[in-house]
């Protein structure tokens, strides 16, 4: 399991910036097609909810093993996302932190999306 993970790892950090969308690519989508980012959100709140219950279920399973694979770590953008927020909610949320933080928009956007998520609905609060 120690070997995938390094190898997951190496992949996600040499993968080709050109595959990735970056924050300036979806804020021109913010100004041009608005719809577009809400499909984009709900794609990758679709991932992120998809990691959050595969990191459960990894960590249930470390747990009942006694302790093997403890060494495995997964980091997730954590958020929690009130009931009723719409896509295109989520969009406008992405948007607004794109115009807002111009300093980080060369980041993958997946990424920003996270950051802008977990900012305006953390945990716990």
């Amino acid at each position: 399991m120690k070997n995938a993970t390094l190898a997951l790892l190496a992949l996600l950090i040499g993968m080709d910036r050109a595959a990735a969308f970056s924050g300036n690519d979806i804020l021109d989508m913010c100004r041009t097609n608005p719809a577009l980012v809400a499909m984009y959100a709900a794609g990758i709140s679709d991932a992120h909810d998809v990691a959050v219950n595969n990191f459960k279920l990894l960590r249930e399973s470390v747990e009942t093993d006694g302790g093997v694979g403890a060494d495995f770590a997964v980091i997730v953008g954590h958020y929690c996302r009130p009931k009723g927020v719409t896509v295109g909610q989520a969009g406008d949320v992405f948007c607004k932190f794109l115009r807002e933080n111009p300093a980080r928009r060369h980041y993958v956007a997946a990424f920003l999306f996270s950051a802008a998520m977990a900012e305006a609905w953390p945990c716990g609060k």
